[in-house]
């Protein structure tokens, strides 16, 4: 499988170690192999690794009983975009304290509940369907994945911001605009 494209990804064996870390998992419990060189679509190899990825945000350090969750609401951070930002694990609920993590934009914050529809989250607000897509890019095109992500927060404001009123000058009431 190493010599395959489908699914290679570039970790480091420090980033491997940290990650399984996070989640308080021992290294030596998964095998680790490094490929010599990747193979890429066009069946050439190549040597060079891909730079490690760097926060665009604020940086956090995880404290005693931090879970993605937690940090994730205490920061007004989609919990969507914390885990991938970092690449964390969703089955993962403790992180190791000491571990450096990036906090991504915060926003205006909605809880996810059971029988909840994109619909009806955006029901009472003053933003459409496609701007919640756009600030939530985990909630699926044609949003039946609403389910799984009861618990979750999504940001019901632009990343950057904490809240979102609609600009009048944008709205009409005349679709012969």
């Amino acid at each position: 499988m190493l010599n395959s494209s489908y699914g290679l990804t570039h970790i480091t064996p420090p980033d491997f170690s940290s990650l399984l870390s996070s989640c308080s998992v021992p290294a030596t419990r998964y095998s680790y192999s490094t490929p010599s060189s990747s193979v890429t679509p066009t069946g050439t190899s190549s040597s060079t690794a891909s730079a490690a990825p760097t926060c665009t945000g604020t940086s956090y350090t995880a404290e005693s009983g931090d879970t993605y969750a937690s940090i994730a609401r205490a920061n007004s951070v989609a919990t969507d975009r914390f885990v991938t930002g970092n690449h964390l694990d969703y089955n993962c609920t403790a992180i190791a304290p000491g571990a450096k993590l990036c906090l991504p934009q915060s926003c205006l914050l909605y809880l996810v509940e059971t029988n909840d529809t994109c619909a009806g989250i955006t029901a009472d607000e003053s933003f459409y369907l496609n701007q919640l897509l756009s600030w939530n890019p985990s909630i699926h095109q044609n949003y039946d994945n609403l389910d799984s992500m009861i618990g979750r927060t999504i940001c019901i404001s632009p990343p950057g911001t904490t809240s979102w009123t609609a600009n009048p000058a944008n709205i009409s009431s005349d679709w012969n605009v």
